[in-house]
């Protein structure tokens, strides 16, 4: 009886080490993964990182009244890339997309993966007629190239939307949401296109 009553002492003490250590384990990686800058997908950088390199330059724009402006990116009817060739597919168009992005940025253009096809740039010391540069050479670099799936080439287009920060911009999300606003206009008024907020 006595032994019968530690084994059973036993085995729901192990149990529960058992799931306390799988539960930490768990956190522990949890943990390493939200710490992780990158996007495992695009190896772009990850949306946590984007927002607080966001309020970083922010402030550093506000402080020095250094430029600084957004490109948001959004890719023109992937969910027909999804739906006709398949996830991985869609997968291969972002990772291919996201190349395309790194080769064209600069050292202190922050490139990031902020939705499932959005991406966006944090161009730090860049004037709004910079930012539309580096825009349009990125709509056409995507433009003109191919992702490549099980020997079917996919061809895919993107729309940008572009702001700079000003005297007048409260704070950096206000940066997003023009650059935003402006990118709803580039795809209402055509897809594949550059709209900078204001113009």
């Amino acid at each position: 009886h006595f032994d019968l009553l530690l084994y059973l002492y036993m085995t729901m003490a192990t149990a529960i080490v058992f799931s306390a250590l799988g539960y930490f384990i768990g956190r522990r990686e949890q943990m390493i993964t939200e710490l992780a800058l990158t996007d495992a997908l695009t190896a772009l950088y990850n949306k946590r990182y984007f927002k607080n390199r966001l309020e970083q330059e922010f402030e550093r724009h506000k402080r020095h009244g250094t430029a600084m402006s957004i490109v948001q990116i959004d890719l023109d009817h992937f969910k027909h890339v999804n739906d006709t060739w398949g996830h991985q597919a869609g997968d291969e168009v972002l990772r291919h997309v996201a190349s395309v992005i790194m080769a064209n940025c600069r050292k202190n253009e922050i490139a990031a993966r902020t939705g499932g096809e959005e991406m966006s740039i944090i161009a730090c010391d860049c004037a709004e007629a910079e930012a539309t540069h580096l825009a349009e050479r990125l709509r056409t670099g995507i433009e003109e190239s191919s992702s490549f799936w099980q020997g079917q080439e996919l061809k895919v287009t993107a729309s940008f939307g572009v702001a700079s920060a000003n005297q007048n911009t409260d704070n950096a999300w206000k940066v997003c949401q023009l650059a935003d606003d402006a990118l709803y206009q580039a795809k209402k008024t055509g897809r594949n296109k550059v709209s900078v907020h204001g113009s």
